[in-house]
């Protein structure tokens, strides 16, 4: 005796029914929903986790919206006290990991708050150039990784030349492929 194929997805899963439990529930699922949600801006059918479709538009629509909900959202965890007490504190020497402890912040979001404001940025940037080592060699690994050195010198050597896939020794694919 050979059991019967679901007629919907086509798995032998059915028994005695027409069609599998999963695809009985799906389409019960289907029916509860009647026509569906829709997209708020462009009014496309959506599926049951999501609030907007995903098309230009209204991604477009909705991109100030959310970078204004973002913004308030890295403000409230990151207030206006911390970031005057961190520019006093790296101004005046202390290292930024010694005074992201103290103030319980991340250096993530002291350098992450730059994206919404540009005034914090300057500030921040005025404050570690002010509080800077004057001994060190900025703009070095040296500086960086020992010196715990954050200024913007030091941040720039780090962004270019610390990365593992632009170490020398470090065989690319296009190195391995024209031995």
């Amino acid at each position: 005796m050979s059991v019967p194929r679901c007629v919907a997805c086509g798995c032998w899963r059915a028994y005695d029914l027409k069609t599998c439990t999963g695809c009985a529930y799906w389409a019960q699922r289907a029916l509860e929903r009647g026509e569906g949600r829709r997209c708020r801006e462009c009014s496309t059918l959506l599926p049951d986790d999501h609030d907007y479709s995903r098309c230009e538009l209204c991604h477009a629509a909705r991109s100030d919206r959310d970078f204004e909900y973002s913004r308030k959202t890295a403000a409230a965890r990151f207030p206006a006290g911390v970031r005057r007490l961190l520019v006093v504190r790296l101004a005046a020497g202390e290292h930024l990991t010694d005074v992201c402890a103290d103030l319980g912040t991340t250096q993530q979001q002291v350098h992450g708050y730059k994206t919404y404001s540009a005034e914090w940025a300057e500030a921040l940037d005025q404050a570690l150039m002010a509080g800077r080592d004057p001994k060190l060699d900025h703009g070095s690994m040296n500086a960086y990784r020992h010196g715990r050195c954050r200024c913007p010198e030091c941040r720039e050597y780090k962004l270019n030349h610390d990365g593992w896939w632009r170490r020398p020794g470090r065989i690319t694919r296009q190195r391995a492929t024209a031995r």
